[in-house]
């Protein structure tokens, strides 16, 4: 049977793919059943311990009843979880509090649909695909924390070294591959602000001075990251 908060699911499996194992801050196994017309139409567990999500009927420490519409909208960011819960849309068995432990990965999901930035990594990998390895100066590993309203929903790490981009967890200092002391300079930057800067509309020096990117560690390593992307 296709359900609407199909989709829920198919972004939840998406993003666990990004997930890495050895670094990450809930580990919980959670069951979603899903109703329709009060009937259980569909189940769902996603193991946080084994980072996977599967369509059963497995055990699970908390298991979350709702109708598909309230999943749905609990997915993208509609409708808060603890709102569905105080309205009596959605039912809880087993561990309550960890319910409250989701919520930022639920964030995150909604994050993914609309973040300006998303329209301009297809073009920097294709800008560090023409790099001579052999032949370049800028070795730097950097990470950006991309935020909205002041909250992190995307974590990217730009890695010149290696020549990719990677993203890791939502707020992560750092990931399996790539240890916090590996950082050459980390960049708190709004979304809007990130693509403007890609769209040379606005550089990372001005943005620095005006406090709208918080770096840690090597300021010069962004700006140089400036002229990175104003290379034709």
């Amino acid at each position: 049977m296709s359900l609407k908060s199909d989709e829920v699911f198919a972004k939840i499996a998406k993003r666990l793919e990004n997930i890495d194992p050895a670094n990450r801050q809930v580990q919980q196994v959670y069951k979603f059943r899903i109703t329709k017309d009060g009937k259980v139409v569909k189940n769902w567990v996603m193991d946080l311990k084994a980072v996977k999500l599967t369509e059963s009927d497995g055990d699970a420490e908390a298991t979350l009843i709702m109708d598909d519409e309230i999943m749905f909208a609990i997915g993208t960011g509609a409708m808060p979880a603890k709102d569905a819960m105080a309205q009596d849309k959605m039912e809880v068995e087993g561990q309550v509090e960890l319910i409250f432990l989701l919520e930022p990965f639920i964030a995150s999901l909604k994050s993914k649909m609309s973040l300006k930035s998303d329209l301009i990594w297809d073009k920097l990998n294709d800008r560090l695909a023409q790099i001579d390895p052999t032949n370049r100066t800028f070795k730097v590993i950097l990470l950006v924390h991309l935020q909205k309203d002041a909250a992190t929903v995307k974590s990217v790490v730009l890695d010149f070294d290696s020549l990719k981009i990677v993203e890791i967890e939502r707020g992560a200092s750092g990931s399996g591959e790539y240890s916090a002391g590996r950082f050459e300079a980390t960049v708190a930057i709004d979304d809007e602000d990130f693509f403007k800067v890609a769209t040379k509309e606005v550089t990372f020096k001005e943005l620095i001075e005006q406090d709208k990117a918080k770096v840690t560690g090597n300021k010069g390593a962004f700006i140089t990251l400036d002229e990175k992307f104003r290379k034709k």
